[in-house]
């Protein structure tokens, strides 16, 4: 039985053609959209074993005809990484990227359990501690299995000219784009995930059950992971959380890992595209914690 199966009859076709005649669908579950659409599928075999998977479909086709890290292939490429190596993370079952059977480029994973973080957790230096450890395993994957995916670059050039009109704070975001306008520290040209934040890690009896979301991957500097968790840890937490997530890092990734800062300032600025005022209380604690932390950022600059 079908619940909610709101995708095409050609992509169910293609799912029973993929799975094989040992297995047969038993269930799709609409999951929501936002970049892609996702529905769990639960398939069964003949002695009643089930297996949880996970159908994303990429259903904006303006960001497909425009955006460089929109791409389906780009996922597929590193879930073939991922499976390889000792990252809890999808399992790449089949694709149609191009697409030949679906109506839009469609990946079928293994289904992850688990559910973002969405306040602090009792024990969160533990979380803290976890988060950076499977990070440490995704920029340990060999340098050799990357080549095929993308170099890293910021989702837009960086600006130019004076930004966040609105900002108390102008002469810090001039000396952002001070900075920014300077050489760029060396890539490393590691594997990242790029989009690493809570949002990403599922987490299942108060451990991290696995890190979804892969299109973005691409070789990159490892301190753009680091800017974007810590980026989020600030607006959701604070300043100390941030702190001690690279800290944490650091102890794991041993010796050979400098943090930049330049990068936490590209991403910041990456993250700032379509910022408004802040309109409520709220908002506006979260902002001043995000100045704050990207004026912190300059201090080890200078």
């Amino acid at each position: 039985m079908l619940k909610h199966a709101k995708i095409p009859r050609r992509t169910l076709e293609w799912i029973a053609q993929t799975i094989g005649s040992r297995y047969s669908v038993l269930t799709v579950v609409w999951m929501g959209r936002s970049s892609t659409e996702m529905h769990a599928v639960d398939i069964v075999d003949e002695s009643g074993q089930i297996r949880r998977l996970a159908l994303r479909r990429y259903v904006d086709v303006n960001r497909l005809d425009s955006d460089p890290w929109y791409r389906p292939e780009q996922e597929a490429e590193a879930l073939r990484i991922l499976a390889e190596v000792n990252v809890p993370a999808p399992r790449l079952v089949a694709e149609d990227v191009e697409p030949k059977w679906c109506d839009v480029p469609t990946l079928l994973e293994t289904r992850i359990s688990g559910r973002p973080v969405r306040r602090r957790l009792a024990n969160f230096d533990a979380y803290l501690q976890e988060a950076a450890a499977v990070l440490c395993q995704v920029h340990a994957v060999t340098p050799v299995r990357i080549q095929a995916l993308p170099t890293y670059a910021p989702y837009e050039p960086l600006p130019t000219q004076p930004i966040l009109g609105w900002s108390s704070r102008s002469a810090l975001w001039a000396r952002v784009l001070d900075v920014l306008g300077g050489p760029a520290p060396h890539d490393e040209g590691r594997f990242i995930h790029r989009d690493y934040h809570p949002g990403n890690i599922l987490v299942a009896k108060s451990r991290i059950a696995g890190i979804v979301d892969w299109p973005t991957a691409c070789r990159g500097p490892r301190s753009i992971d680091l800017a974007r968790m810590r980026l989020n840890l600030v607006g959701d937490y604070d300043l100390a959380s941030a702190d001690r997530f690279l800290a944490l890092y650091s102890d794991r990734a041993g010796s050979d890992f400098v943090h930049e800062p330049y990068w936490d300032l590209v991403d910041a600025i990456d993250l700032l595209r379509d910022e408004e005022p802040p309109r409520t209380r709220r908002q506006a604690a979260t902002w001043e914690r995000f100045e704050q932390w990207v004026g912190r950022v300059l201090a080890k600059l200078r």
